[in-house]
């Protein structure tokens, strides 16, 4: 994956004079292990990101000059062969490179974004910290005495971090790609059996090309068309004109075939004339930019080499793209060649988020300045492209679209908003449109910032009338980059597709006219009618002469099935329970006059006929039952429905409940039960939910948790003389429970209830 000739790290006769500058007492110290870890531990919790890390669970390696290994608990700091670097790895994917001397720059690089466990380190990676580990070597081997590193170091082993940062802000990586050089994404590229998916590698030049031009959705077709010969594999060919680019197709990681993203790949390894090989592709960087101006119509593509600036100077470049929103493909050398990968954020002390096109492996921020006043080398070899922005790019012209993953009906439906990149030159502290969408099947239910990148600023939804919603977002800060600008929730209650389209989209005062609209698909809980559950609720401890109720639920009853009519028959032991009869309050029956006839000793026949449809999930209706069996011990006896019809639709999907009668005895007195209410608060909920009741518990009660689907989410347990529980809004897995609407049933001792909870999540 070479691009770049290897060069001679230094200029002997400039080296001599640097070295009478530098040259001092030498002084430092050997960093032990154990040290690093401290600084790593310190570090990640006050990186200067601004992101949280964990500091839990790590392994520590050493840096061999060109691989990583498991490093010793501690060295003889006589011996010839001490580490240069360290890098501590979290279990999440997160790590810390450190130099192992306090003459050098404590911290060399780092990741606060967990990425699974390491798979292998990217070749860009070791280049890149081969490169710091000459530098070290540099800094040993000539006595250069850098004060200021040993000061960090004092401090860091402190626990305090002051390093000289920027206040204002840091910018968060502009890309959201994890792609690769091997498969599938090199599945278009000349065969060869040795390589990944028995393809050689698309090459890092061509990946770093790509995830540009993916970050821009552009272009829609190329310009022209190339043919060369690439050694060992023949004639190579590619119709730039001829092609549509599909980026909508090209996700952001790929773990299968995807000829979108190979094609996009392949032609940008064509453009560059790209040297195949199975262990390692590679092409010149100068090309790069070329082919980005020639092929792909970004006009302004220019590459720049930092052995023409000073250290700040060049920071200062790097940093004024990143703010304007453009990532860079950025290119460093070192003795095994050159590696090309993409430039994309910075944080406030000025280190640059590098993504190595490696499926987000080793990704994190690096120091791209010298940390060897007297060396020259890591200056001269490294190079960025600059200006990487489509033709003709303008506010117009941005692409607003949306998404929606497929929801069933009664559960939460996320629509996201988002936009192509908008350049910090626009200075975009507002946004508004208007929000179309079919209110007779789809409600409303909220709307947050949250991961978006206009998290930094302040929305406003309003409901102007039924199915528009005109939203307005302002902030001090500005829009940057590509992303979500806005997460909506609805509730289904039916299936289909359904349209969403946005209107009068503005930002600032400009009008954006590039704007797509949706179908968002909506699926059933289940298929058909026929399919519909029904089920009832078990009531538990009942007392001689206690009344019971237990709620006939269904799953989601869609509009468009047209329930106006069930009946059914209820069975039960007429020695253990007395029928008394049937409630409609808070069901979907209420409002109707079901007619209840009974049939036989132990059958009661129930039908009800509306003049609207039945719609939702839950109860449809309840049957209330004495226990009149109750004997010296515990008995159980069950009431089980049968013939269910909605409609002529038979339902064959039929539970039955349990009725579990307490020990008594006929003689005993009586005594009704008392039945609590029950509060929720706040109600809708965003984080906590404090479940109250009116009464003290006189034993355990149980608190049943139920989506819309009539699923079980949650149990829980109020204890005996409690009159509170707090729930944090996550199912009996610990997973956090999406926005909807939820029903809380409770049951205590001989009596229960129902409340609905409100779920809206940030």
């Amino acid at each position: 994956m070479s691009v770049l000739t290897i060069r001679k790290m230094f200029k002997l006769q400039t080296l001599c004079m640097l070295l009478s500058l530098f040259a001092l007492p030498l002084t430092a110290a050997f960093i032990q292990p154990d040290m690093a870890v401290q600084v790593a531990n310190t570090w990640q919790r006050y990186n200067p990101s601004g992101a949280s890390a964990t500091t839990t669970g790590f392994k520590v390696e050493r840096f061999t000059g060109t691989s990583f290994v498991p490093c010793n608990p501690s060295y003889d700091k006589t011996a010839a062969d001490l580490p240069n670097i360290y890098l501590v790895k979290y279990n999440d994917g997160s790590f810390v490179l450190l130099s192992a001397d306090d003459n050098a720059l404590p911290v060399l690089g780092y990741s606060v974004a967990p990425a699974g466990e390491f798979r292998s380190y990217s070749p860009e990676f070791i280049t890149w910290v081969a490169n710091y580990d000459r530098q070290i070597d540099a800094i040993k081997e000539y006595r250069i005495e850098l004060p200021d590193y040993t000061r960090q170091w004092n401090e860091m082993l402190r626990g305090e971090i002051r390093l000289d940062t920027r206040t204002d802000r840091a910018v968060q990586p502009l890309l959201s790609l994890t792609w690769d050089q091997g498969w599938p994404y090199n599945e278009l590229c000349p065969a060869d059996a040795a390589g990944p998916g028995g393809h050689v590698y698309a090459g890092c030049v061509a990946t770093a090309m790509g995830m540009v031009m993916k970050y821009w959705n552009h272009p829609t077709t190329g310009v022209g068309s190339k043919s060369y010969y690439a050694y060992g594999y023949g004639y190579q060919n590619a119709n730039f004109g001829a092609t549509t680019y599909l980026w909508d197709q090209m996700p952001n990681s790929v773990g299968s075939s995807n000829i979108p993203v190979a094609t996009l790949l392949y032609h940008c390894g064509v453009a560059v004339e790209m040297g195949y090989a199975a262990d390692g592709s590679g092409a010149q960087s100068s090309d790069a930019a070329d082919a980005m101006n020639d092929y792909f119509r970004y006009p302004n593509a220019q590459i720049l080499n930092k052995m023409g600036y000073t250290d700040s100077a060049w920071t200062t470049l790097l940093q004024a793209q990143v703010d304007n929103g453009s990532p860079m493909y950025y290119s460093g050398s070192g003795s095994g060649g050159g590696h090309a990968f993409v430039i994309d954020g910075y944080d406030t002390a000025g280190y640059f988020h590098f993504n190595f096109g490696w499926s987000g492996y080793n990704n994190g921020y690096f120091y791209t300045s010298n940390i060897n006043p007297g060396g020259s080398d890591f200056n001269q070899w490294q190079s960025a492209i600059v200006n990487s922005i489509p033709e003709n790019y303008s506010i117009a012209n941005t692409r607003i679209k949306m998404r929606s993953d497929i929801a069933s009906v009664g559960d939460n439906m996320a629509l996201t908003v988002s936009t192509n990149p908008i350049l910090g030159s626009w200075n975009i502290n507002h946004y508004e449109f208007q929000l179309l969408y079919d209110h007779q099947f789809l409600s409303y239910s909220g709307a947050n910032l949250g991961g978006t990148i206009a998290s930094g600023g302040n929305v406003t939804v309003l409901e102007s009338e039924p199915g528009i919603l005109s939203i307005v977002w302002n902030s001090t800060g500005k829009l940057i980059g590509a992303g979500d600008l806005i997460n909506l929730n609805f509730i289904p209650n039916d299936a289909g597709e359904f349209l969403f389209d946005i209107g009068g989209m503005m930002l600032n005062s400009s009008p954006v006219t590039n704007v797509n609209y949706l179908m968002a698909n909506v699926i059933a809980p289940v298929a058909s009618l026929g399919e519909s559950h029904i089920s009832l609720q078990n009531v538990m401890h009942l007392g001689y002469q206690q009344v019971g109720t237990t709620e006939i639920r269904t799953t989601y009853l869609l509009p468009s099935w047209n329930v106006t009519h069930y009946q059914f028959n209820l069975g039960y032991d007429p020695a253990k329970l007395e029928f008394v009869g049937m409630d409609e309050t808070g069901t979907l029956s209420e409002g109707c006059e079901p007619i209840v006839t009974l049939v036989s000793p132990g059958t009661v026949s129930v039908s009800c006929d509306s003049d609207v449809e039945f719609v939702g999930v839950g109860a449809i209706i309840k049957a209330q039952f004495r226990a009149i069996g109750n004997g010296p011990s515990l008995a159980v006896t069950q009431v089980v429905p049968s013939v269910f019809f909605f409609n002529t639709m038979p339902i064959t999907s039929v539970g039955s409940a349990n009725f579990i009668l307490s020990a008594s005895s006929e003689t005993e007195d009586v005594v009704a039960a008392i039945r609590p209410n029950l509060s929720i608060s706040p109600n809708p909920v965003r984080d906590i939910a404090r479940i109250s009741f009116s009464e003290k518990a006189i034993e355990d009660t149980d608190l049943l948790v139920y989506n819309l689907r009539g699923q079980l989410v949650r149990k829980l347990t109020l204890e005996r003389t409690e009159a509170e529980i707090l729930w944090d809004g996550k199912d009996t897995f610990g997973r956090s429970l999406s926005s909807g609407v939820y029903f809380v049933h409770w049951e205590q001792g001989s009596v229960s209830g129902e409340s609905k909870i409100i779920m809206l999540k940030q």
